[in-house]
């Protein structure tokens, strides 16, 4: 369902992949039962021992995901002390070096943790990772901005009517219903209208999941 949501995603996560070769995971709308949407590349490996004992409560990158209302942070400015030493672990399974970002949109939160071995990450690496995430968790957390009018517009075009139509069912013009478009097409980053209702349905589905 993650592809559904963010356009080009394949594309999308190679390009996380090059920033951060020892992998990442990026989840969105965390619940007590765990997030909606997540994709995690870390090594399996790791992945088994830290979803195992007291690993993911005690992990200090994740205690600033949880506590910060910063954006972003490089796991080696986390001052959150390692009681279990979590990073050294983890840097046992090539994750060295990292870097964690974090949005709370409307209380919902969502967040991206990325690594490397070889090196930091560099700002213009960051920023451009943090431009990204913030891109994508307004479209999940904050129906990327639409307004009621818009929304209303893609799911009568959902639902089979044509622009026409939809103008006729709304009571607007067919220039207005082009205009409105137009806006969505740029708020969600979609190339076309049959993507950005694709994506305004999965946005739709996952505030009905438990």
């Amino acid at each position: 369902m993650i592809r559904a949501f963010i356009p080009n995603y394949d594309a999308e996560a190679a390009r996380l992949s090059a920033f951060a070769p020892s992998g990442w995971v990026l989840a969105f709308n965390l619940t007590p039962f765990g997030p909606k949407l997540m994709d995690n590349t870390f090594p399996k490996k790791w992945q088994e021992i830290y979803g195992q004992g007291p690993t993911f409560q005690h992990d200090p990158v994740w205690k600033w995901i949880a506590q910060t209302s910063d954006s972003m942070i490089r796991w080696s400015e986390i001052t959150i002390p390692d009681e279990l030493n979590i990073l050294a672990a983890a840097r046992s399974h090539g994750l060295v070096y990292g870097a964690a970002f974090q949005s709370k949109i409307g209380g919902k939160q969502s967040f991206l943790s990325v690594s490397r071995k070889d090196r930091e990450f560099l700002d213009a690496e960051m920023s451009e990772m943090s431009a990204k995430f913030t891109l994508w968790s307004n479209l999940l957390d904050n129906d990327a901005g639409l307004t009621p009018n818009e929304r209303a517009v893609l799911f009568l075009l959902r639902d089979g009517l044509s622009q026409t139509e939809v103008a006729a069912k709304l009571n607007v013009s067919l220039p207005t219903i082009k205009a409105r478009l137009k806006q969505i097409h740029a708020k969600l980053g979609a190339t076309n209208t049959t993507q950005a209702v694709a994506m305004a349905t999965v946005m739709d589905q996952l505030k009905h999941l438990s």
